[in-house]
């Protein structure tokens, strides 16, 4: 084995890779997610090979098993990031071995070869099978073969082990070979037998809840009742264990207190306050036999839930409310304490309160608090202890929230308020869960060019406040209640205006402007009439040629602008004068002309 050091340091000086800075636990908790050592190793180190000195440095046992091997380190700063290195193993033996795996008390054979780091076949090897215990330590050798370059001891650099047996379990077998004094390394892991059937019940456990288990076992031949182990471990770090058994300790909670009722059937009481899906790994004290990877029964833990009535209050609305809790699990009324946070009381109740909590009784899934007034925004979560004894508090679902009240914006309806003219607007606050109006609260405003609330008013005793804005710059009017902002806004937008005579005649060209409200004209608006759209030029203009007589609509739009609309009259054209008409007013002029020569 070897000690590696590794100094891990921050962006700036005096900055180090600390336990606290990297989220390690006073145990090595989450080290080896932080420091994770991969590649030509014996296996990943384990949190206990790890050691922290002073000044970023970290200390970690790793065991280097070939020649011209690479170990990759990668470090995970939480929030800044991973970096990587590479350590080049310079000297050693490369060692394959077949297979990787066996099973306890089975009889296998095994083939190891031996290279050294530039690939050639080393034909007289001391190779030798031994047992590992605790970390990285020897522990009684399986067997051994002194290679003299015969078949199987050795030529082209192949030894043949064969009809060995395993006598230990959940222990890894390390493949020594030794060569003028230069080592290489391989392992074995040793598993269980995997022979025992295990059924598991209650299959739905509350979060919490000291709860009494009962798990049957048998094997092939019936009733198991030799001396066993009993692991609980939730399914990520069921998986891990599949991927490398020699980690169970790290990763499952022992069940010590077992007791046996009769061959192959056995309870413990155990509670859990994390929901998820948990399993039961059940093997001998000796390792040997177990429950099959894949084959472990499980329970799903849930929490309780809570419903509160009324669940939700309105600051500075809602004073002296009675609250009703009801909590219940699977459809089940519960008994037991509900902790609900956010709420401070004394006399009476107030809510919602950071870092404040209380406790309520329940009883058969019901319990109730008096005198409960809103004072500030917030959400108030709670906690549920179940009535067994040994129960914990358990995080349970639901929520009671104190709101701002909600606020409608009655006028005007499309919620936009015109730059620079007068915009009366009306709006009304409402409770969020009756939808009634709440008078005599007062409100404030924001606007862009406005750094504090302005008060506008004070509610009505509908909920109804009307007010007048000259906005002086586009963005958004926020409206505040009671000092809390609320999620209602109202746009200020730069309104457009259509110029345009209000009658316009068949077949003949016209002109439409199209401006601000202020009068500037506006380019790149569109402009629909009848069907057909249009892009006003750098003067905010198009031209338009009517075809029918009827009544025309006329909108203009451009993004960030508040479109307008206008209803045109098309009419005839004026027409000239017909040849009938011409003929007269000619007759009427010679008819005057002989008049005035008669005469």
């Amino acid at each position: 084995t070897q000690i590696i050091n590794i100094t891990i340091l921050g962006n700036a000086m005096n900055v180090y890779g600390s336990k606290e800075n990297l989220s390690v636990g006073p145990n090595n908790e989450n080290v080896t997610k932080r420091i994770k050592i991969e590649g030509d190793v014996l296996y990943s180190p384990p949190a206990d090979a790890y050691n922290y000195t002073k000044n970023g440095i970290w200390q970690v046992k790793v065991f280097p098993t070939r020649g011209n091997g690479t170990i990759y380190i990668n470090v995970t700063w939480p929030g800044k990031g991973t970096v990587n290195k590479t350590i080049t193993i310079v000297k050693g033996r490369v060692v394959e071995v077949t297979p990787t795996e066996v099973t306890v008390d089975e009889k296998f054979n095994a083939t190891v070869n031996v290279e050294d780091k530039y690939g050639n076949p080393i034909a007289n090897a001391n190779v030798s099978l031994i047992y590992e215990t605790g970390l990285y330590q020897l522990d009684g050798i399986l067997t051994s073969i002194e290679g003299d370059g015969s078949p199987g001891k050795g030529q082209g650099g192949v030894y043949e082990f064969t009809n060995l047996t395993s006598t230990k379990a959940n222990a890894n077998i390390i493949v020594v070979v030794k060569y003028l004094g230069i080592y290489g390394y391989a392992r074995i892991w040793s598993k269980p037998a995997h022979d025992l059937n295990v059924t598991l019940s209650p299959a739905n456990v509350l979060a919490g809840e000291h709860t009494e288990f009962s798990v049957n076992i048998t094997n092939a031949t019936g009733p198991y009742d030799k001396p066993l182990y009993f692991y609980i471990l939730n399914e990520t770090n069921l998986n891990k264990f599949h991927e490398d058994a020699s980690l169970l300790e790290s990763l499952a909670i022992n069940i010590t207190d077992v007791n046996k009722v009769s061959k192959g059937n056995y309870t413990f009481k155990y509670h859990i306050v994390e929901e998820g899906k948990y399993y039961l790994y059940v093997v001998t004290r000796d390792f040997k036999h177990d429950v099959a990877a894949g084959e472990e029964p499980s329970f799903e833990v849930s929490r309780a839930s809570v419903t509160a009535t009324p669940s939700l209050l309105v600051k500075n609305v809602d004073k002296n409310v009675t609250i009703d809790f009801t909590v219940t699990w699977n459809g089940e009324a519960l008994n037991g304490t509900l902790k609900v946070y956010g709420m401070m009381g004394v006399a009476s109740y107030e809510a919602y309160v950071d870092g404040e909590f209380i406790t309520v009784d329940i009883t058969n899934g019901e319990g109730s608090i008096d005198n409960v007034t809103a004072i500030a925004v917030g959400n108030l979560s709670f906690e549920f202890l179940p009535e067994a004894e040994g129960s914990e508090y358990a995080e349970a679902e639901g929520m009671l929230s104190v709101s701002t009240p909600s606020v409608e914006v009655v006028e005007p309806a499309d919620k936009v308020a015109l730059l620079a003219e007068e915009n009366l607007i009306t709006v009304m606050v409402k409770h969020p869960e009756t939808g009634n109006g709440l008078a005599g609260l007062k409100v404030e405003i924001l606007t862009p060019t406005i750094e504090n609330p302005v008060e506008v008013g004070t509610t009505g005793s509908d909920g109804k406040l009307t007010f007048g804005i000259v906005p002086l710059q586009t963005g958004k009017i926020r409206i505040i209640v009671e000092g809390e902002e609320v999620k209602e806004t109202i746009d200020t937008k730069i309104g457009l205006k259509i110029i345009v005579s209000s009658k316009l005649e068949k077949g003949k060209t016209s002109t439409i402007l199209i401006t601000t409200r202020g009068g500037k004209p506006v380019e790149g608006a569109t402009v629909k009439i009848d069907g057909e759209t249009y892009i006003t030029d750098a003067n905010g203009e198009i031209e338009y040629k009517p075809t029918e007589v009827k009544n025309i609509t006329i909108t203009a739009e451009k993004e960030g602008y508040y479109p307008a609309e206008k209803i045109v009259k098309v009419v005839k054209s004026a027409e000239a004068p017909g040849f009938e008409l011409i003929g007269i007013a000619i007759a009427i002029v010679i008819a005057l002309l002989i008049v005035r020569r008669r005469k």
